[in-house]
């Protein structure tokens, strides 16, 4: 059974470390093409000069607002994580944003006033709380814009494949899902756009292909990205038997930093949503 006080999103608490996994993202991907510039293409920022970017942490999506917003534009991050706090406010000085962290989680939503803000961003995080949706609908301006990046069903599946098969094979035969796939389940690439139907009159759908390239020597940054993400590999009621952890770190290394290197797929979505349904809450 899951420790009802643990939760994946508590990995990201660690700032280093979630800004190392996303610039291994970064150095081993196929798609030479970042992702937020690939969100961003097409839209026209002007005259919205209401943000608010949901699950923010360091700053990763707000920081790609470079260059596109109105002078005067203000934008308010919010996510659990205290720690995210100062590197977040630089990010939004260093791209000319007035910016303003809130330390909280989603249920400060429904606190804002409707159609307040004039775009709403959120990467990465909408697979953890689904449910904000209606909120999200309401308080986005009726010309507004929505931008929500998440993965595909696909996401890891190489990874996750080998992982669940190991744990299997090791004797917990029980264990059918990885806390990986159970959570981004919430909201992917294929299920998404339904679930945003609902509160949007209008989604685009882009899809983002893409695929991480891991050679021999490539083994550190893979065994890096790995270690950042163990959590999400590793069922709760054996997050803590380490030498589990390692047979399987061992494993994937012979199966994947080989001389013909690996292909893992990253692939990811971004939904472009406006005409929000402002259903009663």
């Amino acid at each position: 059974m899951e420790n009802p006080g643990f939760k994946l999103s508590d990995i990201f608490s660690n700032i280093k470390g979630h800004q190392a996994s996303a610039e291994i993202i970064r150095r081993f991907s196929t798609n030479p093409v970042d992702i937020r510039e690939f969100a961003f293409e097409g839209i026209d920022f002007g005259n919205k000069t209401r943000f608010i970017d949901l699950g923010c942490g360091f700053g990763f999506l707000t920081e790609a607002l470079k260059n596109k917003i109105e002078p005067g534009s203000t934008i308010t991050g919010i996510d659990c994580h205290e720690e995210y706090r100062n590197v977040y406010l630089e990010v939004c000085e260093r791209i000319g944003i007035k910016g303003q962290f809130l330390n909280t989680g989603v249920e400060i939503l429904a606190a804002f006033e409707p159609s307040g803000f004039d775009v709403v961003l959120s990467s990465y995080s909408l697979y953890f709380f689904p449910e904000v949706l209606p909120l999200l609908s309401r308080i986005i301006d009726k010309k507004g814009i929505a931008v929500f990046i998440t993965h595909a069903s696909t996401h890891l599946r190489e990874l996750t494949e080998s992982v669940l098969n190991y744990i299997r094979r090791s004797g917990f035969s029980d264990v059918n899902l990885l806390p990986h796939d159970r959570l981004i389940h919430n909201f992917t690439a294929e299920n998404g756009g339904s679930k945003l139907g609902q509160f949007f009159g209008k989604v685009e759908k882009k899809e983002y292909r893409n695929q991480l390239i891991f050679k021999e020597d490539s083994v550190s940054a893979f065994l890096d990205y790995f270690s950042y993400k163990r959590s999400f590999f590793m069922p709760e009621k054996l997050s803590g038997d380490n030498t589990l952890y390692k047979k399987i770190e061992r494993s994937l290394v012979e199966q994947f930093c080989n001389k013909e290197g690996c292909r893992i797929t990253k692939n990811d979505a971004v939904f472009i949503c406006s005409e929000p349904i402002k259903n009663q809450l």
